[in-house]
């Protein structure tokens, strides 16, 4: 499976639509000043596209120990 480069892309919807790739290749990047108003959303990067989207740290963290654990549930992107 090929990794695409790490240039951001430009993507409809804002930091609130989530990408198809999974949170599982979600990796953290530094908030914008407004985004702080949500602390219970932290700001990530997908490795695979590139798209930058807002998501919860305890959904991640499941979805990474779910991928290291061989689950399928890793694979089902945020709803």
């Amino acid at each position: 499976m090929a990794r695409m480069n790490h240039k951001r892309q430009p993507h409809h919807g804002g930091p609130f639509i989530n990408c198809s790739c999974g949170l599982a290749h979600l990796e953290r990047i530094h908030r914008h000043w407004w985004m702080k108003i949500l602390p219970w959303l932290r700001f990530y990067c997908c490795s695979r596209c590139g798209k930058s989207q807002l998501a919860s740290k305890r959904a991640v963290s499941f979805a990474v120990t779910s991928l290291r654990s061989g689950s399928e549930a890793a694979q089902v992107p945020a709803p």
